[in-house]
């Protein structure tokens, strides 16, 4: 956390998560669906050890943690907020993406080449799709640091050991992508790129 790029690319899916799950009620339906699953078993349960049905650990989750959690991570270190560690909500609309230098079987490159204030983003379940079909999905928790270069590779190990840069020691992030994507790189156009809702990204070549 000590290196900025990192706690940057950290915050932004802290605060990723926080709109989808405390914001978006995602944990106030988990919580409910658990509680009712087991509810009646628990009753039943409680009958015979008098140890709880679960009603006062639903409450404390529902009516203590989960307000609690939600001010403070959406409010208190929002933008704005008593101590604004977090960024702003991701507003993939502002963000445009460069498709870079590549190496046919060995990478291709992905730059931010725009984001709101700078920030990192975050690309979890974010499609490239090239031409002829070959497509790569990000996978859950990948995140650009600002203004950064993401690589996509076939061989990670043999990215690692390349003789010229990229390569090992240069604190380059690569994830690995199909040969199929690479192969297709030289011919030029027909890229796409959309976020996790299906939404076109700006790609810029």
């Amino acid at each position: 956390m000590d290196v900025p790029s990192v706690r940057a690319m950290y915050m932004r899916r802290l605060r990723n998560l926080a709109d989808k799950y405390y914001g978006g009620g995602v944990l106030r339906q988990m919580f409910d669906a658990t509680f009712n699953k087991i509810r009646t078993v628990a009753a039943a349960d409680n009958t015979i050890w008098q140890r709880g049905d679960g009603t006062r650990g639903y409450q404390q989750l529902t009516t203590e943690f989960l307000p609690i959690r939600t001010k403070q991570l959406l409010q208190y270190y929002a933008p704005g907020g008593i101590n604004p560690l977090l960024p702003a909500a991701q507003d993939n609309s502002a963000v445009a993406m460069r498709l870079g230098p590549f190496e046919p079987n060995q990478y291709l490159s992905l730059k931010l080449a725009a984001a709101p204030n700078g920030t990192a983003v975050d690309v979890t379940g974010w499609k490239l799709s090239g031409p002829g079909g070959s497509s790569f999905t990000f996978p859950a928790g990948a995140v650009f640091p600002p203004a950064g270069v993401v690589y996509l590779s076939p061989d990670v190990k043999g990215f690692r050991a390349r003789a010229a840069s990229p390569h090992a020691g240069d604190a380059a992030f690569v994830l690995t992508a199909p040969d199929s994507l690479l192969q297709v790189a030289a011919n030029g156009g027909g890229w796409s790129l959309v976020d996790g809702d299906g939404s076109a990204v700006r790609l810029v070549t």
